[in-house]
């Protein structure tokens, strides 16, 4: 069993449970690709098992932790996956009168070749991991270059914590690909910090359509004590310079973060309010306290650990907490989920996406425009058709009105479709 990084996540007694049992055999711990093979030859006998990096295993009724592995950046390969699962086919209700495209489906292939970040966000798990791995520029590129003609698609889907680890890497990157001629789209996370408008039009050239800038907070207090390193000039500049560009613009907005009080709930959506031109989509992710930079030095951020989800039987391993010098985890909890509501619905930028990732309706569409301003106006479109079909579905009905809209904006947009689609086949009898 793979999946958890002993950097983020100590052996707790589950792990020491399944393996006393025999119930599994090994863990792996951090990056799997030269520890599984090396597990592989050891069980064949020809390497030892105390010599496999990251392994986490039983000997002599003892656990077992060896150092864990570095990083392997390599071409993927997908000869033999069910290539279907990564092939996004295209509905009915996203046909639009303006898309000529022939392809009625499009393969989108996951590729990294970024591993770490170089920053530290005292919310984020990267912070505390201090390790920053990546493919040279040429060699990134030319791995792309192949799957693309390999798997007949141009589409990827960068799988990085973000893709501007400096000015020099990405924009070597851009380059590599526009002196190879490599028509690719792709989308990636992004940094506010070593983004300029020059580098942004580059990136759009090279085939860049989508870019999720962490924004977190509006408030420039909050911005500095998750010692984000930047401003709300530079955020407000780069988005700007981000739409000018023609990339799809995303935001993502953490609610409830620790220390938050209503002056900064209201900066937040102010500043959302101001930049709103600017932003195609925002995620709202409401805080949780997890094993991260601010985790290991509570008393600094002003937090006092309560006990663990695990703790309490829940699925996910966050943290319970008070603010030394403010509100306690009773009220803690309430003020989240008080924030999240209050920001997520004053936003002029609503959740426009009810059951699907809005990614690959983006590859479509970048590779049937170039003008962003026909791509928002046929994004917007698709949309309300979307919403027409989902309206008359009960259970998809009631997560929109739960997660995602008021009730009163529910019965207004669909009085709104209703009187729209009034001449239209697909109005229900």
């Amino acid at each position: 069993i793979g999946g958890f990084d002993l950097k983020i996540y100590e052996l707790d007694d589950l792990h020491e449970l399944v393996l006393k049992t025999k119930t599994v055999d090994f863990f792996i711990s951090g990056n799997g690709e030269i520890s599984s093979y090396d597990l592989i030859l050891a069980l064949d006998n020809k390497k030892k098992i105390g010599e496999v990096p990251g392994l986490v295993y039983l000997k002599n009724d003892e656990i077992k932790v060896n150092e864990q592995a570095k990083s392997v950046l390599l071409k993927p390969d997908f000869n033999g996956l069910p290539l279907r699962k990564y092939r996004w086919v295209i509905g009915k209700e996203f046909k639009h009168r303006l898309i000529k495209g022939k392809e009625d489906s499009f393969l989108i292939l996951p590729f990294r070749f970024i591993d770490g970040c170089p920053y530290h966000c005292i919310y984020c798990g990267s912070s505390i991991k201090n390790r920053l791995n990546f493919l040279t520029p040429q060699n990134a590129v030319m791995y792309l270059k192949e799957l693309s003609k390999e798997y007949n698609t141009p589409y990827f889907y960068f799988i990085h914590d973000l893709i501007n680890i400096s000015k020099s890497y990405v924009s070597k990157f851009c380059d590599e690909i526009i002196k190879n001629e490599l028509k690719i789209y792709w989308t990636d996370m992004a940094t506010i910090r070593n983004m300029d408008k020059e580098i942004l039009n580059k990136m759009r050239k090279a085939g860049c359509i989508s870019l999720w800038f962490g924004v977190e907070s509006g408030s420039q207090r909050l911005l500095n004590y998750i010692e984000k390193g930047i401003t709300k000039k530079q955020i407000s500049e780069v988005l700007r310079w981000s739409h000018e560009s023609g990339i799809w613009t995303c935001v993502e907005i953490i609610p409830g973060l620790p220390t938050e009080t209503e002056y900064d709930i209201a900066q937040t959506i102010s500043f959302l309010k101001e930049n709103s031109r600017f932003i195609d989509i925002i995620n709202f992710s409401p805080f949780r306290l997890g094993k991260s930079k601010i985790f290991y030095y509570l008393e600094k951020y002003g937090l006092k650990i309560l006990y663990s989800n695990n703790e309490m039987g829940l699925e996910d391993a966050y943290y319970a907490f008070d603010e030394i010098n403010g509100l306690k985890w009773a009220d803690k909890k309430k003020q989240i989920y008080y924030s999240n509501k209050k920001i997520r619905f004053s936003s002029p930028i609503k959740s426009e996406v009810l059951c699907f990732d809005f990614s690959p309706l983006i590859f479509m569409l970048y590779s049937n425009f170039e003008d962003k301003e026909t791509i928002r106006r046929v994004y917007k479109e698709i949309n309300r058709k979307l919403y027409f079909y989902l309206l008359y579905k009960p259970k998809i009905l009631f997560k929109y009105v739960k997660d995602i809209k008021t009730l009163n904006e529910v019965k207004s947009l669909a009085k709104s479709l209703i009187k729209e689609y009034s001449t239209a086949s697909i109005v229900p009898k």
